[in-house]
């Protein structure tokens, strides 16, 4: 009996000793188990506030993305018109070369037909130095027309820009070498140099002088002619061909009618 007594006893004791330890045992792994809950509680906060700023990063990402689109849209517009535009401005540039390339064609084509008048204005001049009265008043209604003909012609080639034709740059006031004209500064010529009137035109307007541009003639050179040593007139070269030059006699200057063999000295420029 006492045995059965005493076995109880310790079982009772075990059990005791056992509810403890369980009881201990279970307030421990409850203690973890709140610190755990606690520190996921804390970790999921602050999860939860990592992804508000995430969220709140993406929406601004959002709004940079849609200001972007908005800003490439209006690239992409700018792009076109300024493709728009310099589509144009070399349809323009191909307009205007071929302007200026039909100019210079006319400026070109004006030049020779300049020079063919002038040529043909020259003859008409030499030939007016003989013949009937009536011959030589319709060379001079010639000669007229010929030199209206080419101031004409003179002035549509000047009232252009400046462009260079035939090796020669005509510009808006150039000088002209029609008759009576004024003439560019001239390449002086030796103080000795001395050549002869070839022929004199009517009225003693112009002479031909026996020297051209093979001899070193150009528009603006002076000359005195003389006769027996004396001066008996003054001319100025305004044409100048290969073989010949023309020059324009100063009205005032005139001593004695002119004739075809009279001498004729160039005049130094002044200094």
């Amino acid at each position: 009996m006492k045995k059965l007594t005493l076995t109880l006893c310790v079982i009772a004791i075990l059990g005791a000793a056992a509810s403890a330890f369980f009881y201990i045992q279970i307030g421990s792994t409850k203690q973890d188990l709140n610190d755990q809950l606690t520190s996921e509680k804390s970790r999921a906060t602050a999860l939860e506030a990592d992804l508000a700023q995430t969220k709140e990063q993406a929406a601004n990402l959002q709004q940079r993305l849609t200001q972007l689109d908005s800003e490439l849209g209006d690239a992409k517009s700018r792009l076109s018109s300024s493709e728009t535009r310099a589509v144009q401005i070399n349809r323009d540039l191909t307009q205007v070369r071929s302007q200026l390339s039909t100019k210079d064609q006319a400026v070109t084509e004006a030049q020779q037909q300049i020079e063919q008048l002038r040529s043909e204005l020259v003859k008409a001049r030499l030939n007016t130095t003989g013949g009937s009265p009536e011959e030589t008043e319709q060379y001079k209604q010639t000669i007229a027309g010929l030199e209206a003909r080419i101031q004409e012609l003179q002035r549509n080639v000047a009232s252009g820009a400046t462009s260079t034709v035939a090796g020669s740059t005509i510009a808006t006031g150039a000088s002209s070498t029609v008759a009576g004209a004024p003439v560019a500064a001239a390449t002086p010529l030796p103080a000795d140099f001395t050549t002869q009137v070839a022929s004199v035109g009517p009225q003693n307007a112009f002479v031909v002088l026996s020297f051209g541009s093979n001899q070193g003639a150009q528009p603006g050179q002076s000359f005195t002619i003389v006769r027996d040593g004396e001066e008996i007139a003054r001319a100025q070269v305004s044409e100048v061909k290969e073989g010949y030059a023309i020059a324009q006699v100063l009205p005032s200057s005139i001593k004695s009618a002119l004739r075809a063999g009279d001498g004729a000295a160039v005049v130094a420029p002044r200094s």
